[in-house]
């Protein structure tokens, strides 16, 4: 009954206004009591002086492209879902990372800086071979402990930890211009 009183109504309303009703989606509960859904379309019949003699109604089940849409929303939820998840462990990985590289290699490449430096300076006078190799040590390990910054700011800036997204966005394309 519920459905045929819609179907009126939409009837009556072009019938009156001579305005098409067209994609309209109405749910309804078949008698075993599943939901259908049905796409209405209805266009007045009109004769050469404009007066509205009928209508034609096209009837359309569109129950499963709507199940379909669901069920396409469904996946792309989970699917952002589990992007977000992945992101979040890269993220967690390349902080993970970039600790590693920061605190214990550099903490390695400083004590072998500071022992070629105390060599360096013993055996500057007396024994100039040991000190060149000393010196190339130093040299060398500062070049290692700054190639280690930069891939540690890279893999994941420091500042991502004290400001936000957009502050070290805008830092980093500064940096980009500055090359």
């Amino acid at each position: 009954q519920e459905q045929s009183d819609f179907y009126r109504e939409c009837d009556r309303q072009v019938m009156e206004s001579g305005v098409p009703m067209l994609n309209i989606e109405e749910t309804q509960r078949q008698a075993d009591g599943l939901e259908t859904v049905i796409l209405t379309n209805k266009v007045p019949l009109k004769d050469a002086s404009g007066r509205v003699l009928g209508l034609l109604g096209i009837y359309m089940d569109i129950t499963q492209r709507k199940r379909q849409e669901e069920r396409l929303r469904q996946y792309l939820s989970e699917n952002r879902l589990l992007t977000q998840r992945c992101m979040g462990l890269q993220e967690a990985e390349r902080q993970e990372l970039a600790h590693e590289l920061h605190d214990e290699l550099g903490q390695m490449l400083v004590a072998i800086q500071f022992s070629a430096s105390y060599i360096l300076a013993k055996t500057q006078e007396d024994i100039p071979e040991i000190s060149d190799a000393a010196a190339d040590i130093v040299s060398a390990s500062e070049e290692t402990l700054d190639m280690i910054r930069k891939l540690t700011k890279r893999l994941r800036p420091a500042m991502l930890d004290y400001l936000g997204i957009e502050d070290i966005f805008l830092s980093t394309l500064a940096e980009w211009h500055a090359r």
